[in-house]
């Protein structure tokens, strides 16, 4: 909550400052002035969010405006209006912030961090991982890669890997379960240097533990053949920790390891792969959707009270343009018994018939649906 909070802070301090900033370059089509007449970011509406973008990696779109769609009946997703109109959620996802730009170090600076501006999701998720669960003994460190091929220093080539480019995260997860209980962002080499006098597998390891505070309590560490060695195996052991994983065979062994012939079936990485591999999709798939009501139930029962619900063939209301020169009354803004206040209009409601601005509509459309 209290990273929800921030996010709804900050977005609203920077949406101020683009407005305040470019407020004469601003054209008078641009969808930044709805941010004025709709308000602040609230924290139910940020919740909201958070489920439509998780809703969106469920139902997958060409573009995020073909969610709002209402032209093709085939690929209408009624879900989506209900929650967010296009303009408030692309202006939301616009001025999305989570640190004050102000306070970030410029990139020629010495105290310069690539991952500033998302680095309190990390320390978020790091500290409510270990509050809400303990692992079991047996855990699995590997690196992780978040595709991407944006122009960022953070972006990694990793061959084996589907996404290939991408952010690499070193984590540290539960091997049965494959919970991820800590997790750190590699910055690269200039910004993630490695401490004299070690290798990098055994810093990533020992600072994944250290971090998680797991070294001392005899748990046991599977990792792949960029991890392990006979150095880190000792080094663990001395810290009350065991290890176990396949070996290079370019690193330092005994001869009688190096000639050893043994089945895939009979390394123990491998057994713990498979094991990391049967996650039950199902269930997490049931998961995100249950996530997903919760998240978005509060903000559309507060859209449901203002402006009543919607039936099926409301859904879908819009003006028509009557036929030649025709023109209508606009049932907001004419009155005909005061001189000059009769306003006609060249639209109606498909609804009600009835003449009505486009500018108009918005307050039309309530009167119409409290009607019926």
């Amino acid at each position: 909550m209290d990273l929800m909070k921030k996010y709804v802070l900050e977005t609203n301090r920077y949406a101020r400052n683009f407005i305040t900033r470019n407020q004469h370059n601003i054209s008078n089509k641009s969808r930044v002035h709805d941010w004025r007449k709709k308000g602040k970011l609230t924290l139910t509406e940020f919740k909201a969010f958070v489920g439509v973008i998780l809703n969106m990696g469920l139902i997958r779109k060409a573009t995020i405006s073909e969610y709002w769609n209402r032209k093709h009946s085939s690929q209408s997703t009624p879900w989506f209006r209900k929650v967010f109109t296009r303009n408030r959620f692309q202006l939301v996802l616009k001025f999305l912030h989570l640190v004050d730009n102000r306070k970030i170090a410029p990139r020629n600076s010495s105290s310069y961090d690539p991952i500033a501006k998302f680095k309190p999701i990390v320390d978020h998720f790091n500290l409510k991982a270990k509050t809400h669960y303990s692992p079991s003994q047996n855990l699995f460190i590997d690196e992780s890669l978040i595709g991407t091929k944006s122009r960022t220093i953070l972006r990694q080539y990793i061959p084996t890997k589907h996404a290939k480019f991408g952010v690499k995260l070193w984590m540290l997860t539960e091997a049965i379960t494959g919970y991820c209980f800590h997790f750190n962002v590699y910055k690269g080499k200039i910004y993630d240097p490695t401490p004299a006098r070690e290798t990098q597998d055994s810093y990533v390891v020992t600072s994944l533990l250290r971090a998680a505070g797991l070294l001392n309590k005899w748990y046991h560490v599977f990792c792949d053949s960029f991890f392990t060695s006979l150095a880190l195996a000792k080094r663990l052991l001395n810290l009350h920790t065991y290890t176990t994983g396949t070996v290079r065979s370019n690193r330092p062994l005994p001869n009688l390891i190096k000639s050893a012939n043994l089945r895939p079936s009979q390394s123990m990485f491998m057994r713990q792969q498979e094991i990391l591999n049967s996650d039950n999709a199902k269930s997490r798939l049931h998961f995100i959707q249950l996530l997903i009501d919760d998240l978005s139930e509060d903000h559309m029962k507060r859209n449901h009270a203002n402006f009543g619900v919607l039936n099926d063939e409301r859904k879908n209301q819009h003006l028509r343009k009557l036929p030649g020169r025709k023109e209508k009354d606009c049932s907001v803004c004419s009155v005909r018994n005061v001189p000059g206040g009769r306003k006609r209009s060249k639209h109606i409601c498909v609804v009600c018939h009835k003449g009505v601005h486009k500018t108009c509509f918005k307050k039309h459309s309530r009167r119409c649906y409290a009607d019926e």
